[in-house]
């Protein structure tokens, strides 16, 4: 699934937070004393490693640095992370982005979640120009296979689509469900 410019900006929601009960999901994007959340995080398909930023999110959290060397991907640079959040009751997701390096690097973003039997994909906007707390709705999600609900969510991938043979950094953090 690769999202065109024009749904990023009809699909998204941006600058606002969510009210959120517990941050359930935020451990996906924390990297943790020992480094174990960073080495959760498996790159696929030429894609670098995470990192630990030294960076925080405008909010004060941890945030993680997915290194996108296009030169070295065929589609777009890409991880994949288990992990099972409460999503049940979670009408959004909500996170922090902010991108730095050659903006011709990415075209796009996507967010994914692994339920049961297939995932869910939204697109991810990936914004250059600062920090932006991103908000992508329940019903942004577009269900591929079949996925057997936000309660059977087990995993997350996030994707960074190809412009060009360049790099570019996307920091992810303070993720809210």
């Amino acid at each position: 699934m690769r999202p065109s410019g024009g749904c990023i900006a009809a699909f998204l929601v941006v600058a606002h937070t969510v009210a959120a009960a517990a941050p359930a999901a935020d451990p996906w994007f924390v990297a943790g004393e020992d480094g174990g959340g960073v080495a959760a995080w498996k790159p696929l398909d030429g894609s670098g490693a995470v990192e630990t930023s030294d960076e925080k999110t405008p909010d004060g959290r941890p945030a993680l640095r997915f290194p996108c060397d296009m030169a070295r991907v065929v589609q777009r640079a890409y991880w994949d992370r288990d992990g099972k959040p409460n999503l049940v009751g979670a009408s959004a997701i909500a996170l922090w982005v902010r991108a730095s390096g050659d903006p011709a690097a990415v075209a796009s973003g996507t967010l994914y979640l692994r339920a049961r039997g297939g995932w869910y994909g939204a697109p991810l906007d990936v914004g250059f120009d600062g920090w932006s707390r991103v908000t992508i709705r329940r019903s942004d999600f577009v269900p591929e296979g079949a996925p057997a609900g936000w309660g059977t969510v087990e995993g997350v991938r996030v994707a960074f689509w190809k412009g060009s043979d360049r790099r570019a950094s996307v920091l992810l953090g303070g993720l809210d469900a």
